[in-house]
């Protein structure tokens, strides 16, 4: 599929309401995460460790440095959206509660990527210049 960026803007638009319909149809309610990320917070989600919030410079040694996010992601663009799965007002982090909502997503469009393949699973985007 050949679409130029505001052509997937406006896929992700048209796919994102329906998203959230499954999510809500599979018995969660759910919380919008971050959708569009600025330079800024993307400079700071590659330079960050999500283990203790240090900087990766002057990193500790006591574990290896986990960026929170990548300088490119395609919430840059616009393509992405985060979302907490919640039941009974509880917020859900284990993979497997996203399991089914991710595969779900993966089947509405050639262009649209769970997270949970790549250790990010409440993570919906559209593949963009090859990032997802």
């Amino acid at each position: 599929m050949n679409l130029d960026l505001g052509a997937k803007r406006e896929l992700f638009a048209t796919l994102l309401p329906r998203l959230l319909a499954e999510a809500h149809r599979q018995g969660y309610h759910v919380r919008i995460g971050e959708v569009v990320r600025g330079e800024q917070q993307a400079e700071w989600n590659a330079t960050h460790c999500v283990v203790c919030k240090g900087s990766a410079t002057g990193h500790g040694t006591e574990h290896r440095f986990k960026p929170h996010g990548i300088r490119l992601s395609v919430h840059r663009d616009g393509l992405a959206v985060d979302l907490i799965l919640c039941l009974d007002g509880k917020p859900l982090w284990n993979e497997d509660a996203y399991q089914s909502l991710g595969a779900w997503w993966e089947t509405e469009n050639e262009l649209c990527r769970w997270g949970g393949r790549f250790a990010d699973p409440g993570h919906f985007s559209l593949e963009h210049e090859g990032r997802r």
